[in-house]
């Protein structure tokens, strides 16, 4: 009976991975995963995308005249944020001034292959200079930061006609954000050369330390501000690799950034370990039977077996096969294309279609990106198929030792959920791992809602790990206030409220 079951999971395997085409691959993000609301034509008549918007702004051009680069990059956007000829008036550029400004544009990380990053920066709206940097990355890869920026933390959001109005719950009150679209070819970031894409999370690292660099000689005045990257998702690359890149720049006494530490959402860090958590989540949520659990054990073994002989695109081809397409077997058992939230089977709206707003000809001129369109291409992913499977664990003991370090997800994710974070954890080559884990979670609760519990928290030293209740993979979006308040305090260094805890396991 037992081989017989083996046989017809063989085929099952074999069959699915067969069916699947092994060429030309697609990033999941974008059009197979998020919607937005339908806006009516009217909207888009009136951001019309076809006319001139004017001159691109390479910042990297004004690295001998910062002060002019600095005023040319400004944002006439509105309330909260001052108006840009307020900065012609040197008392509103003093560091006593409580007005907030906005600023964006590009800057040139590499001169070769013309690799052109697009930023844009937010000053706390408390009016506070000396607050505390915080970049966000979106994953992906191949995903805009700009998602987040209208989506879940900026200052704005997009409604459905298209115009944009502030946001209820944002992290930008208190804390300067910024916002890069990372890999170049992402959103507004771009090459004149195939060569300029990035391969890996090292060429992406120096590409954002490059930029990093140059924005404290536009901006000298946030050069001793603290520091955070945070992002989630495919991000769990992105944050680690260039916050070890950063110590490592800064060790060789190299310009120095005032990185603090690093936030990362649902991230994924570890392949090899955090791939091993799917069949067991599956079955254990109700969303397969033993049957079916067997055949991803089966997908996670061979997932892994390509990891170890380092067979990255087969690797990368068999974990899409497993989950990351579609199509793919997970939702081929499951009816369900949604690995974000396992409550939904079909992807909420996120909104009105900040893409559509962003490439009207009124605010690419306004953002400075002139007659460079928001690109949906593929070709971020393509370049970075064999990246995926790799790992970047190998930075974060370092990290711990020298940063504070936080890892949230939430509750309901699938794609990186929380056993898988958990897991991944769990291996990290980190004096205080052990510690860490025998440590009692606690029950955190926020102080706007003492009834609903918001989450748990763990933390020992620098580390800390917390779990979200009821959210997804896009948590800011699911929960505003409780991820407001999450990184509020981890930022502050501000306990979580709580009226008791949970016990961990001792094994």
């Amino acid at each position: 009976m037992k081989i017989i079951v083996l046989q017809i999971l063989v085929i099952t395997l074999i069959g699915l991975t067969g069916s699947l085409s092994y060429g030309q691959r697609k990033s999941p993000f974008f059009e197979d995963r998020v919607t937005f609301d339908t806006f009516p034509q009217e909207s888009l008549d009136i951001l019309n995308s076809e006319l001139d918007a004017g001159e691109t702004l390479k910042l990297t051009d004004y690295l001998d005249n910062p002060k002019l680069g600095k005023r040319l990059s400004c944002v006439d956007i509105g309330i909260p944020f001052g108006s840009c000829s307020q900065l012609d008036d040197e008392n509103s550029q003093s560091s006593s001034s409580s007005t907030p400004f906005t600023y964006s544009g590009f800057f040139t990380v590499n001169q070769t292959y013309d690799i052109n990053l697009f930023y844009w920066f937010f000053e706390a709206q408390n009016g506070n200079k000396d607050a505390p940097i915080l970049i966000f990355f979106q994953g992906g890869p191949g995903a805009s930061s700009l998602f987040s920026l209208f989506v879940e933390t900026g200052p704005y959001r997009i409604l459905s006609n298209l115009t944009m109005v502030p946001a209820n719950v944002t992290w930008n009150s208190e804390f300067h954000m910024m916002y890069i679209d990372n890999p170049v070819g992402t959103g507004f970031s771009y090459t004149t050369s195939d060569d300029g894409y990035s391969n890996n999370e090292v060429e992406i690292a120096q590409n954002l330390y490059n930029l990093l660099t140059q924005f404290y000689q536009i901006y000298p005045e946030f050069s001793d501000n603290d520091l955070y990257l945070t992002g989630e998702s495919y991000a769990g690359k992105y944050v680690p690799a260039l916050a070890y890149y950063i110590y490592e720049q800064n060790q060789l006494k190299n310009t120095f950034i005032n990185l603090v530490g690093v936030a990362i959402g649902d991230g994924l860090v570890d392949p090899a370990t955090q791939v091993t958590q799917y069949a067991n989540l599956c079955y254990y949520t109700g969303l397969c039977d033993l049957v079916q659990q067997d055949t991803m054990l089966m997908y996670q073994e061979k997932i892994i077996f390509n990891i170890q002989e380092q067979n990255w695109m087969e690797a990368n081809n068999l974990f899409t096969d497993l989950i990351n397409g579609p199509p793919d077997y997970f939702q081929n058992i499951t009816g369900n294309p949604n690995y974000y939230d396992i409550r939904r089977s079909v992807e909420p709206s996120y909104g009105g279609n900040y893409v559509a707003f962003v490439n009207s000809s009124a605010i690419r001129q306004l953002i400075h990106v002139g007659n460079n369109y928001f690109q949906n291409n593929n070709n971020v992913y393509l370049h970075l198929q064999e990246d995926i499977p790799k790992s970047v664990i190998q930075y974060v003991p370092t990290l711990i030792e020298n940063y504070k370090v936080l890892f949230y997800n939430g509750q309901f994710d699938f794609i990186v959920g929380v056993s898988l974070t958990e897991t991944m954890i769990r291996t990290i080559q980190w004096s205080g791992i052990q510690p860490f884990i025998l440590t009692n979670r606690i029950i955190w609760k926020i102080p706007s809602d003492n009834i609903d519990v918001a989450g748990y928290v763990r933390q020992y030293q620098n580390l800390t790990q917390i779990v979200v209740r009821d959210a997804g993979h896009i948590a800011p979006f699911d929960q505003p206030e409780r991820c407001l308040d999450m990184i509020t305090r981890f930022v502050n260094n501000l306990p979580y409220p709580t009226g008791s805890s949970s016990s961990s396991s001792s094994n």
